[in-house]
């Protein structure tokens, strides 16, 4: 076993699976550079493995502080039963070969799914239940993860299958109108991909709601799920959590929770008579 995917011995000794509003934080890989971070959120302590999911924040595939933008949506599942994790990329640093540094930034997100995999017995969760997710180019990044999982680190490990069990994607981009045709999500469907779920705007001047749809009907025709929930008139990010205000961001968070509740990813709740 790779000493960077091992849980230091500290973090084991602590009881980690009460839902906290802080989470915890762990180093899933070392680079040139700040080490990369995963926060997990996790599920009240129970018998049963739980499900997990990861996810990418947005920031043009740049590094940003930006991992507590995903703490709402970590801390809502863990309430749920299913762990979540926000993971962090290196980011594209330089514009000299700006494909050779998103590669890499793509593998940063295999790692830290290895990561989760490769201690999912000391997080308590089910290896075969961990789903990918994220908003803008974060969402973008998982569905590179499916699309391209042979881009390993030399670091990571060839044996453990690249099959998340969910895409949940906020905006993504999926056209090779601002990514570069070799790796734009929508000129790499195969077969045999995680079902996934798009939320997006109609008035998206990022990537229009034509190319959500185009990859949608091509994700179905290679075989595979592809839901998508329209919001008429909304544009890139409207579903931002900002201060806590926006209704938006709780609409959204409401079609994302009766989706995974529906496809059996976190638990229903049941009223009590």
């Amino acid at each position: 076993m790779k000493p960077q995917y091992l849980l230091p011995l500290l973090i084991l000794a602590l009881p980690c699976f009460a839902a906290a509003n802080e989470p915890d934080v762990h180093v899933f890989k070392h680079i040139d550079g700040p080490p990369l971070e995963i926060h997990g959120f996790y599920p009240e302590s129970k018998e049963e493995k739980s499900p997990a999911m990861i996810w990418f924040y947005g920031s043009a595939f740049e590094r940003r502080d930006n991992l507590h933008k995903r703490y709402p949506h970590c801390r809502t599942l863990a309430d749920r039963g299913m762990a979540s994790f926000s993971a962090d990329i290196r980011g594209i640093q330089q514009a000299d070969d700006p494909l050779a540094e998103l590669l890499l930034c793509l593998q940063d997100a295999i790692s830290a799914y290895q990561w989760v995999y490769e201690n999912a017995d000391e997080l308590n969760i089910d290896r075969n239940r961990i789903g990918i997710g994220g908003n803008s180019s974060g969402a973008t990044l998982a569905l590179m993860v499916c699309s391209f999982s042979e881009y390993l680190a030399p670091e990571d490990y060839p044996e453990i299958p690249i099959r998340p069990s969910v895409q949940v994607l906020l905006n993504p981009i999926v056209s090779d109108r601002l990514m570069k045709k070799p790796v734009a999500p929508i000129t790499h469907i195969k077969p045999g991909v995680a079902p996934s779920v798009i939320f997006h705007g109609t008035l998206d001047l990022l990537e229009p709601i034509s190319n959500i749809r185009k990859y949608g009907e091509a994700m179905e025709s290679a075989g595979n799920e592809c839901e998508i929930y329209e919001y008429k008139g909304k544009g890139h990010g409207f579903h931002n959590y900002r201060k806590g205000d926006n209704p938006l961001y709780a609409k959204v968070l409401e079609d994302m929770l009766a989706y995974l509740e529906e496809h059996g990813h976190i638990e229903a709740i049941h009223e009590s008579p």
